[in-house]
């Protein structure tokens, strides 16, 4: 193998970093594209052998590629996690995680953009709210709201969702909460995280 392949010792190397760690690991040069190279190489070697699919070196090979195929699915889902996390957290000004791909970097972009336009959305009083603000009580002053309160009243409009969790997430922060999701909790989620983990294939929406 040159130096520059990867096979199953390096994607288990990432697999394990990627495990310990909080944060995205520093992925070997073209990680990805190479691994992905090298997985298709086995799958026509092992073609080769179909006229005898219980040879050993069928058989080695056969396992080779479905624990190179465990192992890299993995990994894109465990930084997939991450990245989402981040995007979260990027929502509300925090920087951008290092060592991400350039299809990760456009991912978490795109995250971001997302919450924010739910955000937006999510932050509007509805018409009919604001008309019964508006309108003088015949008897009682109309006591302006202190900031707080109207925090309060926007996060009771805020649309929300039933989920099921189908699978452990990382915790992760909204504005004033922390979500901690175990697999088959059912929970009330604000619908635009719903949605995302939805995506994710994390949870599944009862209802909305």
């Amino acid at each position: 193998m040159s130096d520059q392949e990867i096979g199953f010792k390096e994607v288990s190397e990432v697999h394990r970093g990627e495990k310990r760690s909080k944060i995205l690991t520093k992925l070997p040069y073209h990680f990805f594209d190479l691994a992905e190279e090298h997985l298709g190489t086995l799958r026509e070697q092992y073609a080769e052998t179909a006229g005898n699919p219980s040879s050993t070196d069928a058989l080695v090979l056969h396992d080779n590629i479905k624990k190179i195929d465990k192992r890299l699915c993995q990994i894109y889902d465990l930084r997939e996690r991450k990245i989402t996390l981040a995007a979260i957290n990027g929502r509300m000004g925090s920087q951008a995680p290092k060592d991400m791909t350039q299809k990760e970097l456009a991912m978490y972009d795109e995250i971001v953009q997302i919450l924010k336009l739910y955000r937006e959305c999510g932050s509007e009083v509805p018409v009919e709210k604001q008309t019964t603000i508006m309108q003088p009580a015949p008897v009682k002053e109309i006591v302006p709201q202190s900031k707080e309160e109207d925090m309060a009243d926007i996060k009771e409009e805020a649309p929300t969702c039933l989920v099921r969790v189908l699978e452990e997430v990382p915790p992760f922060v909204d504005v004033d909460q922390t979500y901690i999701l175990k697999k088959e909790d059912v929970v009330t989620l604000p619908e635009k995280f719903a949605r995302i983990l939805s995506l994710k294939g994390a949870v599944k929406i009862l209802d909305i």
